[in-house]
């Protein structure tokens, strides 16, 4: 059995690789409206590293856990997220080759670590802690749909005769 403090550093890290990741992605792709959703999902990462620091930081104190529901981001289904992103991106969607090649890094990590959350929320004894394992995995799981939606408008960008037309849909 992994100790909350494992977990927690374990946690940190997947959330400090995951942007990385989407920070070095980009600044490599070329479409302005795949870079700010990659941006955005970076953004994220960071939230969820400066939460799980939080809680990390009252665990080594012996302080009760942070009051979760006034600190964690609300959900949103991924096409929602994705198209509040993209009216706020200026810009069309054009085929990027580049953000083909980072989708399956990004996936593969969003996928370990939804796993990792869920089967650790799973095993967990403290409500506290189950709650957030499980607002984790569903923020992972929001990007996993998130990916998967831009990969979708991507690629139709990239076979649609008109290109440019929005991937709201």
């Amino acid at each position: 059995m992994v100790s909350v403090s494992e977990l927690l550093t374990a946690a940190l890290e997947f959330e400090r690789e995951g942007r990385l990741i989407y920070l070095d992605a980009g600044r490599r792709v070329r479409d302005t409206v795949v870079r700010a959703v990659l941006v955005a999902l970076a953004n994220d990462e960071g939230v969820h590293e400066k939460l799980i620091q939080r809680y990390y930081e009252a665990m080594e104190r012996h302080e009760s856990w942070p009051q979760a529901d006034t600190e964690m981001p609300l959900q949103h289904p991924a096409r929602q997220r994705l198209e509040e992103i993209l009216s706020e991106t200026a810009g069309s969607l054009g085929p990027d080759a580049t953000f083909l090649r980072v989708y399956e890094e990004a996936r593969e990590l969003e996928m370990r670590s939804r796993d990792f959350y869920r089967s650790h929320a799973d095993a967990a004894q403290d409500g506290q802690l189950v709650r957030f394992l499980r607002f984790l995995a569903g923020m992972e799981q929001t990007h996993l749909e998130m990916l998967a939606l831009l990969l979708e408008a991507t690629r139709e960008s990239a076979e649609s005769p008109n290109r440019g037309e929005s991937p709201h849909g």
